[in-house]
């Protein structure tokens, strides 16, 4: 139980992952105010992006500031959970979340001492909002920046980009270099949540992002990716000996497991579990390829609801109640 319930802290990476869903929640929040109709498909698709969004932060928070970020120094099957929890959990949450917008929407369109105050003028005050937005539009307008995210954000970059930064990290020389020094072990983190995101940005659309991959694109996308985890884990399921001098040369090793143990336990972890999201994307991939969404005729809607709003009213079960349709609209739809 010690593997659970000890080490959990809250530090700087916490409260960044904190803010940024109470961010998110204030602009999940006036975005809401500014729909009228609730039973809207796209008031469900934005609930569900806020689901997605805040269990992504939840997996990174577990990630860094659960017994997992503490373990990981001494096991290296929960090395293993933590990356994954980064990488094939809260990377394609967060992309399915689409939280680009509703963050610049949570900030504070003004701050200042005398704003809102009545009868005071002058002063100084801060427009977050407005300045946020302003700075990513000449970034995303700066022409150097603007090639170099076109370039990644190729299936092809982005995939080639993903697979060679896991692999490099999981190479004896820069593992054992994030066990001995902690600015290097953020630096790896950092590194699987940026190409996690860009590789997950490939399979899923997250508004104002599209993918260009067509279903069969993604579907190999993903197969690809797919094939070369095996490797990686078969490669350390199946060695010799223990890969990392760190785990390897501990004194004290907890659970009473050697170091080659680990690292074969570790490696079914990275195999099987690991491969779970990635089957479930291959699953909602072939299924909206196979069962794609039919446009919806807002006409034909609507005319279908005035008239059996016609038919409840004439019955005595009117949903509207006192609500009744002008002569002009009644021609419309007649």
């Amino acid at each position: 139980m010690g593997l659970i319930l000890d080490h959990w802290s809250v530090g700087p990476i916490g409260y960044v992952i904190i803010a940024l869903g109470v961010l998110y929640e204030v602009g999940h929040v006036r975005r809401q105010r500014a729909t009228h109709d609730r039973s809207a498909p796209e008031f469900r698709d934005r609930r569900i992006r806020a689901v997605a969004f805040l269990s992504g932060l939840a997996a990174l928070f577990v990630a860094f500031e659960s017994p997992i970020d503490y373990w990981s120094d001494w096991l290296f099957w929960v090395h293993m959970i933590q990356h994954l929890l980064i990488l094939v959990v809260a990377s394609p949450l967060i992309v399915v979340g689409a939280p680009w917008l509703l963050l610049l929407r949570g900030l504070p369109a003004r701050v200042g001492p005398y704003d809102g105050w009545p009868g005071r003028a002058g002063g100084w005050s801060v427009r977050p909002r407005r300045t946020v937005g302003r700075l990513a539009a000449r970034v995303a307008a700066f022409g150097p920046l603007r090639a170099l995210g076109r370039a990644v954000n190729r299936p092809v970059v982005a995939w080639l980009l993903a697979v060679v930064d896991v692999w490099v990290w999981h190479m004896p020389g820069p593992y054992d270099a994030t066990l001995r020094s902690l600015p290097i072990h953020y630096a790896e983190h950092a590194s699987f949540l940026l190409f996690g995101i860009l590789f997950w940005l490939q399979v899923y659309d997250s508004y104002p992002l599209r993918s260009k991959l067509s279903p069969v694109g993604r579907l190999t996308f993903l197969a690809a990716w797919a094939a070369q985890n095996w490797i990686l884990s078969m490669a350390l399921a199946f060695a010799s000996g223990p890969w990392y001098a760190g785990y390897a040369d501990l004194a004290h090793r907890p659970e009473a497991i050697s170091a080659l143990q680990d690292q074969t336990i570790g490696a079914g972890i990275m195999w099987i579990p690991g491969m779970l999201p990635v089957a479930l994307a291959v699953v909602l991939t072939a299924y909206r390829w196979l069962h794609p969404k039919q446009p919806v005729d807002l006409d034909t809607e609507l005319a279908q609801l005035v008239a059996d709003e016609e038919r409840r009213r004439h019955s005595g079960r009117s949903l509207l109640g006192k609500v009744r349709l002008s002569p002009g609209r009644k021609q419309q739809w007649n």
